[in-house]
């Protein structure tokens, strides 16, 4: 994440996203930053098929106190992930933020690898670890995951660009539906306000 702000330093909220492993990195590079007393820049997190966990080297992570109120947050789970450990998912919901500008999702159909587009296929192999089967497609659960990382980023405080589907930025209106953004809010969603000027 430090490398990122060094290389877009006119970003000004970034919203820390990240799926199944790369949740853990987002929660964790989070709680770093507050021990540090460093979140102006932060603007949300969104923990996809992924949750808190308290033994990750980190301390005793808790985004649930007052002091986090004003932090937007986002839990996305898939009804037919079969990966992610339901029990410790559904317990380190206690830990997320519980402002008003947090929530949960749940994705009807969806399971754990169709949040990203890697070939998990190995996965049974080499982790013992047998994923559910989808109901719905990759792209409507990439979509679902995208408004919800949208929504959090609307909470930020600094205006959203739209996407224009021939190819350019218009108002926030058809923001939830861009392609691109499934993609880019996935890992990291920096926001200025200059992407916006006329």
């Amino acid at each position: 994440f430090g490398m990122a702000r060094k290389a877009f330093t006119d970003v000004e909220k970034w919203v820390l996203a990240g799926h199944s492993f790369g949740g853990i990195a987002a929660f964790s590079d989070l709680w770093s930053m507050v021990e540090r007393n460093d979140t102006d820049a932060i603007g949300g997190l969104v923990l996809i098929g992924a949750y808190i966990s308290q033994n990750v080297g980190c301390g005793r992570i808790n985004f649930s106190t007052e002091e986090f109120d004003w932090l937007p947050a986002a839990s996305i789970s898939a009804s037919l992930d079969t990966i992610v450990n339901s029990t410790n998912f559904a317990a380190a919901q206690d830990w997320l933020p519980a402002g008003n500008a947090s929530f949960s999702l749940t994705i009807t159909g969806g399971n754990h690898g169709q949040f990203s587009t890697y070939d998990y296929s190995e996965r049974e192999a080499l982790l013992g670890q047998i994923d559910g089967n989808a109901t719905i497609s990759a792209i409507v659960q990439q979509r679902q995951t995208a408004e919800a990382i949208v929504q959090v980023a609307a909470s930020s405080g600094v205006p959203l660009p739209s996407w224009n589907r021939e190819g350019g930025i218009t108002s926030s209106s058809e923001l939830s539906s861009s392609p691109w953004m499934i993609y880019t809010c996935l890992a990291l969603v920096g926001i200025t306000a200059t992407m916006f000027a006329p």
